[in-house]
């Protein structure tokens, strides 16, 4: 970071499988250059008594089906910055409101996901189906070309059940430590830094044949699954170029 300081004009920090970075390590590198950090998958981890999403000029989180608690498409930006945050309030009230129509249709897609995760359901039918279907896709996803703004209903819902998130969060690291106190060294699970506390919504695992382990883990009803497996070929159809 030190070496490539002078060609850095923004930063952007990921915190990878909800494991924070430091990103107040980072500021004493970079000096008064912006700071973003990209929080979408570290919903409620924390750097001591902070949550991500704090430290940097702005933190960008994502509510999408597949992260933790999310609620349909959208997410939300904090920032602690005045001018930037002025801006970003001035660009939201500019995007279109989501229609009556896709209000509803995602509710009702809410609906049936809550069921369909269930512990019992998804013991019995979904995580089966899911293994039945399951088909990787290596292509990009294509976004709309207008965004809309997340419905009242999402903001609401995402609010009046914060303090539940909190209490669930809470089990999960109890229930990830002791994963991960039980994992094989073999499998090197990652250690969170001095002072940080990940959400654990996901347990990242490194090994040489990870489609092995998958399918082990399948085979004892354990859900796992391949992360940025075509991470470099995403990244090359955007220009990046080895080295």
């Amino acid at each position: 970071m030190q070496a490539k300081n002078n060609l850095i004009e923004v930063l952007i920090v990921t915190h990878t499988f909800g494991f924070p970075d430091n990103v107040e390590s980072l500021k004493l590198i970079l000096g008064n250059k912006p700071i973003i950090e990209d929080c979408a998958q570290a919903y409620l981890s924390e750097v001591g008594d902070k949550s991500v999403g704090l430290s940097g000029d702005a933190g960008v989180f994502s509510m999408g089906y597949g992260k933790l608690f999310g609620i349909g498409s959208g997410g939300f930006i904090v920032s602690g910055n005045s001018k930037l945050r002025l801006k970003i309030i001035q660009l939201s009230e500019n995007l279109a409101t989501p229609s009556a129509l896709s209000i509803v249709s995602t509710r009702m897609r809410n609906l049936m996901l809550g069921i369909l995760h269930i512990p019992f359901v998804y013991n019995v039918f979904t995580f089966p189906l899911k293994k039945l279907i399951a088909k990787e896709n290596p292509d990009i996803k294509k976004y709309p070309e207008t965004e809309s703004s997340m419905s009242t209903a999402g903001i609401r819902l995402l609010v009046k059940r914060f303090d539940i998130h909190l209490k669930f969060i809470r089990r999960q690291q109890e229930n990830g430590r002791l994963l991960t106190s039980l994992i094989d060294k073999r499998f090197s699970p990652l250690i969170p830094s001095g002072g940080s506390n990940p959400n654990l919504f996901l347990i990242p695992l490194q090994y040489e044949n990870r489609d092995a382990i998958i399918g082990y883990l399948a085979g004892k009803g354990i859900e796992a699954g391949k992360h940025f497996s075509n991470s470099i070929r995403w990244v090359q159809r955007f220009g990046y170029v080895y080295g």
